[in-house]
């Protein structure tokens, strides 16, 4: 596929653009079926326990602080 084509496919279908950049990354694991993929994500997804409270301060970007309780 040339890169043209690509890019085009990436942008109307992201998942199919992000998937040859996952298989190429030797950091992060590939989509796999059933995966959900969020845009606008700055983290690796992290397991989480009923009881935690993560917060996330953004630097350089104008976002506000946030907190968020996980419940059983």
């Amino acid at each position: 596929m040339s890169e043209s084509r690509r890019r085009r496919a990436g942008a109307r279908q992201p998942a199919a653009g992000l998937a040859p950049l996952l298989d190429a990354d030797p950091h992060n694991p590939s989509l796999q079926a059933g995966a959900i993929v969020s845009t606008g994500t700055l983290s690796l997804a992290m397991p989480v326990q009923p009881g935690q409270t993560w917060t996330a301060k953004a630097c350089g970007i104008l976002l506000e602080s946030i907190a968020l309780r996980f419940e059983a």
